[in-house]
């Protein structure tokens, strides 16, 4: 027994010894990347490839980590340019032990289950090298969310934050009704860096207002409705691509705008809900349309009596409501009901854009995944 206790007892402390840890925040999924799939383990199972950075390692220090995993994990290190990276068995891993031999062994637990040819990136830091700092701050009005990389930190009223590493870091502070304010800081050793901001009230329009989002876990953030919409189940406006003015029964005909080598992203000349909207809203890219697509669990259902999809995050089970609003053409509504489809921002070429298509049956399975830009589709917006 006593022998069984020694044991324990150092398994629990490698960490408390070891010189190594993983940034905090710093394990992400990167989305839309993926593996070829011939990247098959021992047994014939699956891999994921994790991109390894590493915090004041020189390169020769970097070269002599070791990665391992449980039993059933099998591991293989990949030196590149700046970077070390392992690819890991995806079904078996729930941790990797990360060693050194000047440094001691550090394991580290992963946050979530890694899924079959997936990339994933994270930072590695060697704590005896690293140098600290300290910073003060302040906003008016206070009460304000602080984020450094990325990392909450607590609310802003003249706190004083310590152990920061030295160096540039992004300073995010965040208050609801507030425009978010952003700023590279630099954390300089021993000394204290003393902000106090002031943040700029958001101006809402009543569109702006009645638009809530919700975090789905990907790149951007989606809105609860369409743009004209007040509620999900709401079918909201009508409009051709590019052009931000919303189809009305008895108003022109309207054209679309082509973007002629201007970025469209965003850019309020032909970006819907930017234009609409203001603030962070934006039209969604191509790219997000496929994230939603990919990422999320597609359930045709009726909500209100209203036909549409439920659109359920993989990542963290957050969801949204599509309505089908069909289509307008000639300022005539068609397949309201039985199918969606909803503007990108993205151009394709040739008086067509990107857009998101659905029925009852399927998302995205018609062949062409854009389509005439003088047709009237409803737009869902998203923001960072």
């Amino acid at each position: 027994m006593k022998r069984i206790l020694i044991v324990f007892l150092m398994i629990i402390s490698l960490n408390s010894f070891a010189q190594l840890q993983v940034k905090e925040g710093s394990f992400k999924h990167i989305l839309n990347d993926k593996i070829d799939e011939t990247y098959l383990d021992g047994n014939e199972m699956p891999m994921a490839l994790i991109k390894i950075s590493t915090e004041n390692f020189s390169e020769q220090e970097q070269l002599r980590l070791v990665f391992s995993g449980n039993r059933e994990t099998q591991i293989i290190k990949v030196p590149t340019t700046g970077q070390m990276w392992i690819y890991i068995s995806a079904e078996a891993a729930t941790f990797i032990n990360i060693k050194h031999p000047d440094y001691g062994t550090y394991k580290y637990t992963l946050p979530e289950k890694l899924c079959d040819y997936c990339v994933y990136e994270m930072v590695v830091q060697n704590m005896q090298q690293l140098k600290f700092g300290y910073m003060v701050i302040s906003s008016k009005p206070s009460e304000a969310d602080i984020y450094i990389d990325g990392i909450h930190y607590g609310k802003t009223d003249n706190v004083i934050l310590d152990g920061l590493t030295v160096g540039f870091h992004e300073l995010k502070l965040k208050k609801e009704d507030y425009i978010d304010f952003v700023k590279t800081i630099n954390i300089k050793e021993n000394e204290t860096l003393e902000i106090e901001e002031y943040l700029e009230k958001k101006l809402y329009s009543e569109q702006n207002q009645a638009h809530e989002y919700v975090d789905l876990g990907l790149s951007v953030k989606w809105a609860t409705c369409n743009i004209g919409a007040k509620i999900p189940e709401e079918y909201g406006d009508y409009f051709v691509w590019g052009n931000i003015n919303a189809m009305e029964d008895d108003g022109p005909y309207l054209k679309p705008n082509s973007p002629w080598f201007e970025s469209t992203e965003g850019n309020p000349k032909f970006d819907i809900a930017a234009a609409k909207m203001g603030g962070k809203w934006r039209m969604p890219t191509e790219s997000e349309m496929f994230e939603l697509e990919n990422y999320c669990k597609w359930e045709w259902t009726t909500q209100n009596g209203i036909g549409g999809y439920l659109v359920t995050s993989k990542k963290n089970s957050n969801s949204i409501f599509l309505p089908a609003a069909g289509y307008a053409s000639d300022k005539r509504k068609y397949n309201v009901g039985t199918e969606g489809y909803y503007w990108s921002i993205s151009y394709s070429s040739d008086n067509s854009a990107h857009r998101l298509y659905f029925n009852e049956d399927c998302v995205n399975c018609d062949v062409f995944s854009s389509c005439s830009t003088y047709l009237y589709l409803c737009v869902r917006p998203v923001r960072e």
